[in-house]
């Protein structure tokens, strides 16, 4: 994947984690972790801020884990998504200055039957269907295109990684 040149672009990393059929066909089957965004008033991905000196998928570990108390050690280690804007025309939130961003999105497995736990207060966790997510969704356009990504790759499943 050719990943966009990122000239100071403020970064995010998200988890993709899915239970059910992993089948585009079958998404009335299958669930996707999200988290509530009160910033956006919207169900997302766990996910956050790449802080300086730290590799995109080590964000996406440290905010799964702080967003829902999950850990990982099966995932994607190059991301399978880059979005370089996810605004979907909604507001900025308060403490952002609304400069380029870029979203590396990474596909994750946790352990089988691990539950996500509400580890920031506002924040509920949980398992949606797809379809409802999208339509609860804070950025839609940003999470269908993300989603179409996932089902159109040519890779495979998520392997044990050492990151």
């Amino acid at each position: 994947m050719n990943l966009p040149h990122d000239h100071g672009a403020r970064k995010s990393a998200v988890a993709l984690v899915l239970r059910g059929h992993d089948d585009p066909d079958q998404a009335r089957a299958v669930e996707v972790l999200v988290v509530w965004n009160r910033h956006y008033d919207g169900w997302t991905l766990p996910g956050g801020k790449v802080h300086h000196d730290e590799w995109p998928s080590a964000a996406m570990k440290r905010e799964l884990q702080e967003e829902t108390g999950l850990d990982t050690d099966r995932f994607l280690s190059n991301p399978f998504y880059v979005a370089e804007s996810i605004d979907d025309g909604r507001r900025v939130p308060e403490g952002t200055d609304g400069t380029h961003r870029l979203v590396y999105c990474f596909r994750a497995d946790v352990a089988p039957g691990s539950e996500p736990h509400q580890m920031e207060p506002g924040a509920p966790v949980g398992w949606m269907f797809i379809d409802e997510f999208l339509k609860a969704s804070a950025f839609p356009s940003f999470h269908r295109a993300m989603l179409d990504a996932w089902n159109t790759r040519p890779t495979a499943p998520p392997k044990k990684t050492s990151k």
